[in-house]
């Protein structure tokens, strides 16, 4: 019995243990800490876990409002411990130092992303910083939505680390993000959201940009967007030279999952010329227009007579089809969503149409459900029609 007794309690200990390891945190909610290397007395930094035993590996810190006038780390080592596969959400508030995606020492810091959807950012962002043994390689820096930098803000995929270029990428899914620089970037992908127009702006830098053996692509385009054949836009308003680029070749065309585009990098600055627009985006276009038919219809049946006398019994049939809604808009506004993701989608939201009409049938709809309901659903008889296409 003591024996037993003795190997629960070590199963126990291993448990809370490795539960201080890995942390899902956000801010406001979660306490600040001294950092802990030292540096500040002072609880001022969001870090998983606590100053003595920080989170490693696995976290994922989200900060939607306030003010952190120290750091945040996705994960922190004062040690030689690698710190990997952390995660950063910054969607408001405001951060007085810099955001690390993982920190360590002495070890090294990859795998690690940090996104940033909003707020203030007043320092760096930085997605891995190595020790001097360690690397800090295959990073992701994320920026979208309208966030706010300091003059002095560089975004970097490694910092510091024997290897701090290797892997590491930057996605850039919105217009006009100013910054002072951004480093130690094997892939900067670039999503045009609707807003990028002819001679808009994505990154607007004010140090050069050494584009020495990196890789530019424009992973997407927003469904709705204008761009148009001929139209320019510039990805990167300061680069440090030429002809320098791992890919793409820079000159002819390029065909990219964000359609077909000319690069140059004349004068200093890196511009896309758009060709051409790719299968995504007209999947996409099709996806949107599904969508719609299927929330008109739930409207429609919404608005029926039967439907208001007893809207318990078409709970179902509405469930089902807003979940399917719920998925197809996840693939329409996804920045990285292939052909493959959007037409799966795409064939999911036809099925859920044809089922919902069923189900509505088989409630007892009948012709009393409504003119307009049956009217949109004979719209969407052409989207149900090419399902296996």
């Amino acid at each position: 019995m003591r024996k037993m007794l003795i190997v629960f309690a070590v199963i126990a200990v291993c448990s809370v243990s490795a539960g201080a390891r890995a942390a899902d945190i956000t801010y406001p909610g979660y306490g600040l800490q001294v950092d802990p290397f030292g540096w500040d007395p002072n609880p001022i930094n969001l870090l998983p876990g606590t100053t003595a035993n920080p989170g490693l590996s696995g976290n994922t810190v989200t900060v939607n409002s306030g003010v952190i006038g120290g750091a945040v780390f996705g994960g922190v080592s004062a040690g030689s411990d690698d710190v990997t596969n952390n995660r950063v959400v910054i969607n408001g508030g405001t951060v007085g130092l810099n955001i690390f995606g993982g920190w360590s020492e002495l070890g090294s810091a990859s795998h690690n992303t940090v996104t940033i959807n909003g707020g203030t950012v007043t320092f760096d962002v930085i997605g891995g910083m190595g020790g001097p043994s360690g690397d800090a390689t295959h990073n992701t820096v994320t920026i979208s939505g309208s966030p706010t930098f300091g003059a002095t803000t560089k975004l970097l995929g490694g910092n510091f680390g024997a290897d701090n270029f290797t892997g590491n990428i930057l996605k850039i899914q919105s217009g006009d993000i100013v910054v002072k620089g951004a480093e130690n970037f094997e892939f900067i992908n670039f999503y045009l959201p609707s807003s990028i127009k002819d001679g808009g702006e994505m990154l607007i830098v004010t140090d050069p940009v050494d584009l020495e053996n990196v890789n530019i692509k424009i992973t997407g385009v927003a469904w709705d967007s204008s761009i148009e054949s001929g139209d320019v836009v510039t990805l990167i308003t300061n680069v440090a030279s030429g002809d320098f680029l791992a890919s793409p070749d820079i000159s002819g065309p390029v065909e990219t999952t964000g359609g077909t585009w000319k690069f140059s990098a004349d004068g200093g600055v890196l511009t896309a010329t758009f060709v051409k627009h790719s299968e995504v985006f007209f999947a996409k276009g099709e996806l949107a227009e599904l969508i719609k038919t299927a929330e008109d219809a739930i409207a429609a049946l919404k608005d029926t007579s039967k439907y208001k006398a007893d809207p318990s019994k078409y709970d179902g049939a509405i469930s089902d089809l807003q979940e399917a809604i719920d998925a197809a808009n996840e693939a329409l506004n996804d920045p990285e969503a292939d052909e493959v993701k959007v037409k799966t989608a795409i064939t999911a939201l036809k099925d859920a149409l044809a089922d919902f009409a069923k189900a509505i049938k088989g409630s007892g709809g009948g012709c009393d459900a409504g003119v307009g309901l049956f009217a949109l659903l004979a719209l969407a008889v052409p989207f149900i029609l090419k399902k296996r296409r």
